[in-house]
């Protein structure tokens, strides 16, 4: 409960000329009195009078931080129309009889003043850094008085009405006031080493942690302002501010953690309860800035005991706070929380399911004793992969090597680990890990084959004690070995008596062709069971889809999603043919892993206000969830394996690092973007389980739930 004021009339007269308000004077002697709450710390054996001295030592101090700032901006000259406070002013403010509410007011006025100050010079670096490193010089000292000045003076600046005007600017001065007032409150650098990760967590595991001992004083304050900030609706608490503190004074306790997770809750729209797992309510829309401050907080403090972690990192990587989520899984293992692996294999999926094997390959190499390791060659071979994509086009081919060499050294290091290479992950062509050196070295001599580079290509595989064709009749000797073990263009669309030779697709770019084909694809649907798979590629270059493939059992189609949003007949075309279908009620689109492919379609550039996509995606059944059910032994597996389980062939996935933001598209490609989208089609038929009905049990259900449909 916030305490009653004791401001008189006259009083309460000044601080409304100074923009000062009762209640963020109640609030902030709430913080105060929490300093010195009787527990089993060092306050308990100090007397009254210490107290009372300790509270008139940092109020002089506000007092003369007050006096500084002003000095500061009176000696700019562009200055004018600035409210000061004199010195008898600031005598008459505090002019009570309470300690703290002398204290609490002199660290609004403080609050006020730097502000002022910031305002005046700008908050970044240079003289304006200057005059407030110097005017807040004199509670940077490790006295109890200087911490109960900083903690006094950083509540005032965490305190805003939610409802200003002004609000982001109050804030961005706040923030940039408090970093000069806690130089070492922003985030230390987060390349923290895996080994500085390892000891911090068997520290706290033993209990021997000295490096965030609690400190009373910051820690009561801190607890304060988060119970402010949880249960007032006065105002609004700063948590971003709040996470300074918590850096500055190493907070750590089960009591701030039970607190902060109520903050981080309501900020997130976490329910408390997670009994009704399966309740679809939509959850209200969060503010970025508000989101950024709560994950920060939750980072620091590490509330894990209280709250789990990992859908604080699923909403991180929603709203492609990546760092946040990095730093969700650091305190993690810092804080020692049973769920460190289980959170950081939910950020790898993530990156993989975005394609973002770079990030896939930091994560697994950074958190490697975490969960990393089972992943982690993985990581390592489609990063590569992606990397030798780019640097054949750029001609830079010394660095295929590099990239050879770095997953021949990371399938060794996970070789020589254990004998059994079952649990490891591997990119899905190879059987095992053994097999991904080999197939790497085949993709990179591919690609040099592709771009004609011939000449390097042979000094590799002479390198590499591998063979390689680039007369004719050698060629095809490949390209036959590989038709033979992978899905076929023919053998997805067979030549019928009676019936041509069906043609790869071309890329759709224009209206009228999407139009057109469009009207065709449908007219080759089932009726009674009307299903279409689809699939997405995406370029590292951009937010949306470079690319959307749509098939039946009998044809498939290709839209280039960047060239039709470009202009407004294409984007007309794009709603009545793909946003019109993806909310079909009679219609089901089926996808793979598909919640990326959904987020890349929404993000793609439109020139229209309103985007083409529609929010509606009702049509849309991920099949990877139902494949599980039907046949658990393919949970962790891709679309390949699982083709080859239902199908009786892989598919070929030589071409998933390909650059799909360029034109034109090679044959290559086609065929394997639109028999990604085919395969959708053919497993869904050979699938004994296709979801829920109303009289499917309960647990069935929940089976369906947990895999993530």
């Amino acid at each position: 409960m916030l305490h009653n004021s004791s401001v008189d009339v006259r009083q309460s007269e000044q601080l409304q000329g100074l923009n000062l308000k009762p209640e963020h004077i109640n609030s902030l002697r709430q913080v105060i009195s929490a300093c010195f709450s009787e527990t089993n710390g060092h306050h308990e054996s100090t007397n009254g009078s210490s107290h009372s001295a300790m509270l008139d030592n940092s109020t002089l101090s506000l007092g003369e931080i007050v006096s500084r700032a002003q000095n500061h901006i009176i000696s700019n000259d562009k200055i004018r129309d600035v409210r000061f406070v004199s010195a008898e002013e600031f005598a008459s403010i505090i002019s009570q009889e309470c300690p703290k509410m002398k204290l609490a007011t002199a660290s609004l006025l403080a609050a006020n003043s730097l502000r002022l100050l910031m305002k005046a010079f700008g908050p970044s670096k240079g003289i304006g850094r200057k005059a407030l490193i110097s005017t807040v010089e004199m509670i940077g000292g490790q006295t109890e008085s200087n911490k109960l000045s900083t903690i006094a003076i950083v509540a005032a600046l965490s305190i805003y009405e939610s409802g200003d005007a002004f609000i982001d600017d109050h804030r961005s001065l706040s923030r940039a006031s408090v970093s000069g007032i806690l130089p070492n409150g922003r985030f230390i650098n987060p390349k923290v080493s895996r080994d500085s990760l390892k000891n911090r967590a068997e520290k706290v595991e033993e209990g021997g942690n000295k490096s965030v001992e609690e400190n009373d004083l910051g820690q009561r304050a801190i607890c304060a302002l988060l119970e402010i900030a949880a249960y007032s609706n006065q105002h609004q608490i700063d948590v971003h501010i709040v996470t300074s503190l918590v850096r500055s004074f190493r907070s750590r306790s089960e009591a701030l953690e039970d607190v902060c997770a109520t903050v981080v809750r309501q900020a997130l729209h976490i329910p408390k309860s997670d009994d009704d797992r399966t309740n679809q309510t939509p959850r209200p829309k969060i503010d970025k800035k508000v989101a950024t401050a709560a994950f920060g907080l939750a980072a620091e403090i590490g509330p894990w005991k209280a709250m789990s972690c990992i859908p604080l990192i699923n909403m991180c990587v929603d709203m492609e706070l990546w760092q946040a989520a990095e730093r969700m899984c650091s305190s993690a293992i810092q804080r020692g929380s049973s769920e460190v692996e289980d959170a950081v294999i939910v950020l790898m999926d993530h990156a993989f399911d975005q394609h973002m094997y770079r990030r896939a390959d930091h994560l697994a190499t950074e958190f490697y004793d975490y969960g990393g390791e089972s992943r982690f060659a993985e990581a390592r071979f489609l990063h590569a992969c992606e990397t030798i994509s780019k640097v054949v086009l750029k001609r830079q081919f010394p660095i295929i090597e590099r990239q050879v060499e770095r997953v021949d050294k990371a399938i060794d290091r996970v070789q020589t680990k254990t004998e059994s290479l079952d649990y490891y992950s591997i990119h899905e062509e190879c059987e095992d890990l053994r097999e991904a050196k080999v197939k790497l070295r085949e993709f990179a001599l591919t690609r040099l084959r592709e771009a004609n580079v011939h000449e390097t290509a042979h000094r590799l595989a002479l390198l590499w004690d591998m063979e390689y064709w680039y007369d004719y009749d050698d060629a095809e000797k490949y390209v036959q070995a590989r038709r033979e073990k992978y899905i076929q263009w023919d053998d997805a669309f067979p030549v019928k008596s009676g019936m041509g030779v069906i043609d790869v697709p071309e890329v759709l770019s224009t209206h009228n062709e999407l139009l057109c084909s469009f009207k065709d694809l449908e007219s080759t649907m089932n009726s009674k069971t009307p299903v279409i798979g689809f699939d997405v590629e995406w370029g590292d270059d951009s937010k949306g889809a470079a690319l959307l493939q749509l098939s039946t059992a009998k044809m498939s189609i290709l839209i280039d999603i960047p060239a039709l949003g470009k202009y407004e007949d294409g984007c007309k075309a794009l709603e009545l043919t793909v946003g019109r279908i993806f909310g079909s009620p009679t219609v089901k689109l089926l996808g793979f892993s598909c919640k990326e492919d959904l987020s890349r379609l929404r993000g793609s550039p439109s020139i229209r206000k309103t985007h083409w996509f529609s929010h509606n995606t009702n049509a849309v059944v991920d099949i990877k969830p139902l494949i599980s059910i039907d046949n658990p032994k393919l949970r962790s597996l891709g679309l390949s394996r699982s083709s080859e389980h239902y199908i009786g062939k892989p598919l070929d996935k030589s071409e998933q690092c390909s650059m799909w933001g360029q034109r034109p598209l090679s044959e290559s490609q086609r065929t394997y973007a639109a028999l990604d989208a085919w395969a959708c089609v053919a497993i869904y038929d050979k699938l004994s389980f296709r979801g829920f009905t109303s009289s499917s049990s309960t647990s069935t259900k929940r089976k369906i739930y947990e895999s993530g449909l």
